[in-house]
């Protein structure tokens, strides 16, 4: 019986430490997290500065349902498909359930751009968070107000959700 059980000490122990493995897997890069999945906004925020005051507003919240299941998909050879998800707010043929343009990191991969393909609109924004659960984007607009003449800022931020 004793070497039963000393035989099932010396397993438990080999299992034990054959089962550790070093955990130096390097961290993604941020190609990596923005092509691995879809991305679906779960919120968006606006915030108008003038001064100290400040004001903002949950766009996310006036959104229609058949606008809060669209995704975006990233792709390595940098193009994103913007997918109206399963329910479209205008089902007509003019209304495409899918459109593509193209994507590049700018400033060491804090800023992400977006340009229609064939040379069209584009934007820039400012990441603020990337990782394997959430996108954080972030845009600012400065203006003067007409009625104080007071410098204001507008920052927008959307946070997007892996999925």
């Amino acid at each position: 019986m004793k070497h039963l059980f000393r035989l099932f000490i010396v397993l438990l122990c080999v299992g034990t430490f054959s089962a550790c493995k070093k955990d130096n897997d390097k961290p993604k890069s941020k190609t990596d997290l923005l092509t691995a999945k879809n991305w679906r906004l779960s919120a968006a925020v606006g915030t108008l500065t003038s001064g100290s005051t400040s004001y903002s507003q949950d766009f996310f919240a006036d959104m229609e349902p058949c606008q809060k299941d669209d995704f975006e998909k990233y792709s390595t050879d940098k193009t994103v498909t913007y997918d109206q998800g399963p329910t479209k707010c205008d089902d007509t043929a003019s209304d495409p359930q899918m459109q593509k343009a193209s994507w590049n990191f700018e400033a060491d991969e804090t800023k992400l751009t977006v340009s229609e393909i064939g040379g069209g609109d584009s934007y820039t924004v400012d990441l603020a968070e990337l990782n394997s659960t959430t996108m954080v984007q972030k845009y600012s607009e400065k203006d003067v107000d007409p009625d104080t003449g007071k410098d204001v800022t507008v920052t927008y931020t959307f946070t997007y959700t892996a999925f």
